[in-house]
C-alpha cells in the first residue's frame, strides 16, 4: 500500500507487558485497562522509520481498575471511575482503615494503595482496596446496573455484615466511619466568607456523604492498573512526525502532549484536536511525484 501520507492512531502500549518492562519497568506486573489492541505496534513502527519518542516512561496507573472476586489474577480490569469516589466512596485497606484522600491525584492515590493495602500473591499485581459506597452516594452516581451483573459491586446490609465481608474487626471499621462521619460534620462547617477551611488527617477538604452504620452499604474489590502511556512518537503541532516525511500521527501513539500526568478526560481532547489536525495535514501533504 503507497499513500503521500499516513496518519497512524494505533493507541499506546499499555496491554504489552514486554513493552512496559521496557519502557516503564517500575509497573511491570500490574494490570491494565486497556484492550489487547494496545500494545504499541504504532510505536515499534515510527521508530522503524526513523522517529525519535517522547517520554516513553511516562505511564499513567489509574488507582481503581475493579477486581473481579472470582478471578482476582485476570490481567484486565474494568474501570472504575473517579466519579464513583467524587459521589462519596471511600477507600478502606485490608484491616478496615482509611489511608489517603479519596479525591487526589491519580497518582497520589495509587501510592497510597500501593504503600498501605496488602499485595496478593499472584502473577499479576493486584492490591486488596475497597471502595465502599451508600446509598446517599449512589443517588449522586447510580451505579450501572453492569457492574452488578459482572460481580464487582457486593451489597451488605450494615457496618457488621461489612466487617464480615471484609474479615475486619467491627470495631475497627466501625470506628473509622465513625471517624469519617465527623470529618463530614467538621467539614460542613463555614467561616465568615462561607468557606470550609477543614482537612482531616488525609488532607481531604470536601466530604460528599456520611455514612449510617446501620444502613447498607456497596463494596468494591479495586487494585491500581495501567490505563494511559502519555510517551510515544514525537509530533510538531501540525501534528507530524518528527525525522518523517508523510507520517502523521494522533493519541497515545504520541508523546509530549500531556506531561507526566495526564488529566482525566483531556485524552478525549488531545485525540479530538490533534486527530483533526493531523487529518487536515495529511489531506493537505505534498503530493509525491516521484
Amino acid at each position: 500500500l503507497f499513500a503521500d501520507a499516513v496518519v497512524l492512531t494505533t493507541g499506546g502500549f499499555g496491554a504489552s507487558q514486554a513493552a512496559i518492562e521496557k519502557y516503564a519497568p517500575k509497573w511491570k506486573g500490574f494490570p491494565t485497562t486497556n484492550g489487547a489492541f494496545a500494545i504499541g505496534e504504532g510505536l515499534d513502527l515510527g521508530q522503524a522509520v526513523g522517529s525519535p519518542t517522547v517520554q516513553l516512561d511516562a505511564v499513567q496507573v489509574h488507582p481503581s481498575g475493579f477486581v473481579d472476586p472470582k478471578d482476582p489474577g485476570n490481567p484486565v480490569k474494568w474501570l472504575a471511575p473517579e466519579a464513583l469516589r467524587a459521589a462519596g466512596g471511600i477507600l478502606l485497606n485490608e484491616k478496615g482503615n482509611r489511608f489517603v484522600d479519596e479525591l487526589g491525584y491519580r497518582d497520589v492515590v495509587t501510592r497510597g494503595i500501593i504503600s498501605s493495602c496488602e499485595k496478593l500473591d499472584t502473577d499479576i499485581t493486584v492490591h486488596k482496596a475497597y471502595l465502599i459506597m451508600n446509598d446517599a452516594a449512589n443517588k449522586n452516581f447510580p451505579l450501572p446496573p453492569i457492574y452488578m451483573k459482572k460481580g464487582f459491586i457486593t451489597k451488605v446490609a450494615n457496618v457488621k455484615e461489612l466487617a464480615a465481608h471484609l474479615s475486619v474487626d467491627e470495631a475497627t471499621v466501625s470506628k473509622t466511619i465513625s471517624d469519617y462521619n465527623g470529618f463530614v460534620e467538621a467539614g460542613s462547617a463555614r467561616n465568615e466568607k462561607g468557606e470550609s477551611t477543614f482537612k482531616d488527617p488525609f488532607n481531604k477538604s470536601v466530604f460528599p456523604v456520611s455514612f449510617d452504620l446501620d444502613s447498607s452499604f456497596f463494596v468494591m474489590w479495586i487494585t491500581p492498573s495501567i490505563h494511559y502511556c502519555m510517551g510515544g512518537l514525537e509530533i510538531d503541532s501540525s501534528a507530524k512526525v518528527a525525522n518523517t516525511t508523510g507520517l502523521y500521527a494522533a493519541g497515545e501513539v504520541t508523546g509530549g502532549v500531556h506531561g507526566a500526568n495526564r488529566l482525566a478526560g483531556n485524552g478525549l481532547l488531545d485525540n479530538v484536536v490533534f486527530g483533526r489536525i493531523a487529518g487536515v495535514s495529511a489531506a493537505t501533504a505534498p503530493l509525491n511525484k516521484a
